[in-house]
């Protein structure tokens, strides 16, 4: 879980779902990854969480995610 912040103390709470150290070596594996968030931030759906990042870092790589409370 993370938590975004802006201007006049807006903060927003994000999941962050990340791969495991031992599959961010594999090039197929960080490639689904990148394929489910490419996909997932076109979808626009009440059931469908949204997708606001996909990055790496420290060799991490991970998506950020709206959070639903209680999942």
């Amino acid at each position: 879980m993370a938590k975004t912040q802006g201007i006049g103390g807006f903060e927003k709470l994000l999941a962050i779902k990340v791969i495991h150290p031992t599959y961010s070596e594999d090039e197929q594996f960080v490639t689904m990854l990148v394929e489910e968030a490419k996909l997932s931030v076109l979808l626009n759906h009440n059931n469908v969480v949204q997708t606001f990042d996909l990055g790496c870092t420290d060799d991490t790589y991970f998506i950020a995610m709206e959070l639903v409370e209680g999942a």
